[in-house]
């Protein structure tokens, strides 16, 4: 469907680019989401939204990426703080669409546990982009011991709004299986830990896989029964 392409390129965007060594990933998550969010746009019109903010992000990235390997301006420039401002709003609109759209899809399957989590994870990371924005606009007039602080802070919770939404991104993989889509049986690996958590996953999608099927089965039935006949007119 989707989530699995989604669940990569995020990641890849939002985790390294927390580390201090820069090596282009951000651009890269950038465009593996963007792939993973036109495929969803297909099953779901809301994630349409997400491809314009996601496609900004990407373009952010790369003037900050040209800046950074051309020595165009420090991070503490007033471009790189306007370029990481930028950045950080972005990603807002992109959490805020991404998470919209994933509650959307939960409601209509009528999924409260993945609703409640994307609402959660909605308020969340608003909280910390704003946080992150505001950071960075006043990080040059803090004191040294409250600016460490802030920037420990802004690190936490970065990783926390990853970890969040990587899991809501993941559960949301393994729930919506689309009705025609099939799930294939997972290769054994060398540690046997790793198969068992194969193995386990592949029974949990198989089986929501097999509900799904069934709840299609009854919407379409219902959806026959509710059908007005059509009288067929008498001749004259």
């Amino acid at each position: 469907m989707g989530f699995g392409i989604l669940f990569f390129g995020y990641f890849v965007t939002f985790a390294f680019v927390m580390i201090p060594t820069y090596f282009f990933a951000d651009i890269v998550g950038c465009f593996i989401t963007l792939w993973a969010l036109a495929v969803l746009s297909g099953h779901k019109a809301a994630f349409r939204k997400c491809v314009p903010v996601d496609a900004a992000l990407a373009a952010v990235s790369l003037v900050r990426a040209a800046g950074r390997t051309f020595s165009l301006f420090t991070d503490d420039s007033v471009p790189g703080i306007v370029l990481s401002v930028l950045w950080s709003a972005t990603a807002l609109l992109l959490h805020f669409f991404l998470t919209g759209a994933i509650r959307s899809l939960a409601v209509e399957a009528e999924d409260k546990k993945i609703a409640s989590r994307a609402n959660f994870n909605r308020s969340f990371s608003t909280t910390v982009y704003v946080f992150l924005i505001a950071y960075t606009l006043t990080a040059g007039i803090l004191p040294a011991e409250i600016g460490d602080v802030g920037l420990k802070l802004s690190v936490l919770l970065s990783l926390a709004c990853l970890l969040f939404m990587s899991f809501l991104i993941y559960t949301s993989f393994v729930c919506f299986i689309p009705v025609t889509g099939e799930v294939k049986e997972p290769e054994p690996s060398k540690i046997p830990f790793v198969t068992a958590i194969r193995k386990k996953a592949y029974e949990r999608k198989k089986r929501t896989l097999e509900e799904n099927r069934e709840l299609y089965r009854e919407y379409l039935d219902q959806k026959e029964q509710n059908r007005p006949s059509k009288k067929r007119k008498k001749k004259k």
